[in-house]
């Protein structure tokens, strides 16, 4: 999606992954790990009465069940989510969550509504995906440009 005049699109809407895989808080890490597994994604978003409370991402599978020696079909995700989370709104420009990405170290970041109910999600390969077709675009507009004057005769004005 572009907007006016060729212009990058410039919020994460159009972006962000909308299909999205929640689970409540109450569901157990083996439960979310085989829904992500099965998806192929790296986060779950746990959701309770239609509310973000947190995120649970390969991650914190390690660094929280794994490495915490906690077994996977006990243990909550409330427990090991993310709960101090960073969200953006769906009309964030994307280069504030680029930012956030970079500043924070995080690789999914929660799209929310004016209401703070998730809408989406967007992965560092969601970026990655936008800044090479962006590269794409750029570089073909180049080569139109380039292809153009090529084709322009630079003394047709002469004597007119």
């Amino acid at each position: 999606m572009e907007a006016e005049k060729g212009e990058p699109m410039t919020s994460v809407e159009a972006l962000a992954m909308k299909n999205l895989l929640t689970a409540s808080s109450g569901a157990t890490v083996r439960e979310a790990v085989g829904r992500m597994v099965e998806r192929k994604v790296g986060a779950i978003l746990v959701v309770d009465d239609g509310k973000l409370v947190g995120i649970f991402s390969e991650r914190d599978a390690l660094q929280r069940v794994l490495a915490g020696d906690l077994d996977a079909e006990g243990t909550h995700l409330g427990d090991v989510c993310t709960k101090d989370l960073l969200v953006v709104r769906r009309n964030s420009p994307i280069k504030e969550c680029v930012e956030l990405v970079r500043r924070h170290g995080i690789r999914h970041i929660p799209v929310v509504d004016d209401e703070n109910q998730p809408v989406g999600i967007l992965s560092s390969r969601d970026f990655l995906s936008y800044v090479i077709n962006e590269l794409e675009h750029l570089i073909e507009q180049a080569s139109v440009e380039l292809r153009r004057e090529e084709l322009t005769d630079p003394y047709s004005l002469i004597g007119e």
